[in-house]
């Protein structure tokens, strides 16, 4: 008879666990955004939103902080930082920088994108309006997974 309650609980014991780690799992949870390719630029994109204006981003793990032209900043609603960067771009020239803060969705999934305001000597493509760099994707677990073209959030 004791023995009955001893696999009994341990049953039970097993039952709560799994339930806990599922719980557990639903909280955390896994977010996967799908994203686009653009041969032309040999670069993946996504399409964001910021008080109902679109805006394509370039996927650039390559680049350390996320850039936004401030031409697309117009009619935006974003924070002014005081801090300014200097910053190298792909063909070496130098620019400078000013911080914006702004809250964006991307699939639905609201983020906070802390992105630096550039003009137009960057070397951001036509069509797009900045760059999510390797800061965004560190601030946020991102995981690029080419085969299924997707980002996986953890």
């Amino acid at each position: 008879m004791m023995s009955w309650i001893i696999v009994i609980m341990g049953l039970l014991i097993i039952i709560e666990s799994v339930l806990i780690l599922r719980l557990r799992y639903k909280k955390i949870g896994k977010i996967s955004i799908p994203f686009n390719s653009d041969y032309q630029v040999n670069m993946i994109y996504i399409q964001c939103v910021c008080v109902d204006k679109k805006l394509r981003f370039m996927i650039d793990t390559g680049c350390s902080n996320s850039v936004i032209k401030e031409e697309s900043l117009n009619g935006l609603s974003h924070k002014k930082y005081r801090r300014k960067l200097e910053q190298y771009g792909l063909m070496g020239n130098t620019f400078t920088g000013k911080l914006r803060g702004m809250k964006i969705e991307i699939a639905k999934h609201p983020f906070e994108l802390y992105c630096w305001a550039v003009g137009d000597e960057t070397n951001i493509p036509i069509g797009f309006d900045g760059l999510l760099g390797s800061d965004f994707f560190n601030k946020y677990g991102w995981c690029i997974d080419y085969k299924n073209k997707c980002i996986i959030i953890k």
